[in-house]
């Protein structure tokens, strides 16, 4: 049987049985399934340069492959790594911020119980000032009405005085009559009654009969100012043991002063709690944004690993399948390898 001279023939004569396996044709060849671009071909024909070109292409592809499965992989363990120590500051920074808040907590009761003690201290002592102030201010009010009664009975004995100086020099010269004309055996008027007045009746004062003289006159005057004196006596006294009390007039206003230190001390405190208040609102911010980042990274992380998974199973597909076909060519029959030229009619 002659050979064909050139591959044209070959394909006229015959036509070798070719079946499709995902992007490749297997020809039936020699008794076994043989690649389209590797099957054997004649001794006189030299192997196209196509098929080396399509094997150095694929070739490169799964050297590209590989570096790129490679570099994901450390790609993919160094963000593990990012991961954890992320995680870790997140952790640290959830146990400052409790302490901090355990902090605030204990400043904030240790602050509002001195101030609750200093107010109560100072609404006891007010209180206190003003019972004292009562109590003043009755005392005051019962020397007040002594002085008033003193000096209604001194006005009342003035008028009675400047009455009975003021009688006429004309009653004096009847009643020198009367006297001269009355009987030794009646008994004279006793010098300390008044001329109106009957035995049974006393007066303050020792009116004479005639004209007062200037010496009855100077102790009438001694006697006036004896008296004032004695009802000015006790005011004073009253006076003297109020004026030790008079230092405690200036409590309220000792009192007002440490009320006024004490505000001034809890508007600081809360001012200084609210600049607190805001570094930790820019706390809590940055703590947000640190946990969408890490959110963002996660979700990064994630599909990072799916595509990492869809690549090694393609990877292990290839594979099985490469080796199914090792061994669909190992289980086919060998027949012979120069196919026999069918007979033309």
């Amino acid at each position: 049987m002659e050979r064909p001279t050139s591959q044209a023939d070959l394909e006229l004569d015959y036509n070798p049985p070719r079946v499709q396996l995902s992007d490749e044709m297997f020809v039936f060849q020699d008794g076994r399934w043989v690649n389209e671009n590797c099957r054997l071909q004649s001794p006189y024909f030299s192997p196209n340069s196509s098929f080396h070109h399509k094997l150095h292409k694929r070739l490169a592809k799964e050297y590209l492959l590989q570096e790129e499965n490679r570099s994901l992989r450390e790609e993919n363990k160094a963000l593990r790594e990012e991961n954890k120590t992320l995680r870790r500051e997140n952790k640290i920074l959830q146990v400052f911020w409790e302490e901090h808040k355990a902090a605030l907590g204990q400043e904030e009761s240790r602050a509002s119980s001195p101030l609750l003690h200093k107010d109560n201290a100072s609404l006891e002592v007010v209180k206190k000032d003003n019972a004292n102030l009562q109590v003043h201010r009755s005392k005051e009010n019962s020397t007040l009405q002594l002085l008033r009664e003193e000096n209604r009975a001194l006005q009342q004995l003035l008028e009675q005085r400047q009455a009975y100086w003021a009688q006429p020099e004309d009653k004096a010269a009847p009643a020198e009559e009367n006297k001269s004309a009355s009987s030794p055996h009646e008994e004279p008027h006793s010098p300390g009654l008044l001329p109106d007045q009957g035995p049974g009746l006393s007066s303050n004062f020792e009116e004479p009969k005639g004209p007062s003289s200037p010496q009855e006159d100077s102790k009438t005057l001694r006697a006036l100012r004896e008296m004032v004196n004695n009802l000015s006596e006790p005011s004073g006294e009253d006076e003297g043991q109020e004026v030790p009390g008079l230092p405690d007039s200036h409590q309220p206003l000792q009192l007002l002063r440490e009320m006024n230190q004490a505000l001034q001390a809890l508007r600081e405190e809360n001012r200084l709690l609210q600049e607190e208040n805001r570094a930790l609102h820019v706390l809590r911010e940055e703590h947000r944004t640190f946990q969408e980042e890490n959110k963002a990274l996660w979700e990064n992380n994630k599909l990072k690993l799916q595509q990492k998974l869809v690549i090694d199973t393609v990877t292990e597909v290839t594979a099985r399948m490469e080796m199914l076909i090792e061994e669909l060519y190992a289980f086919m029959p060998a027949k012979n390898k120069d196919p026999k030229k069918p007979s033309r009619v």
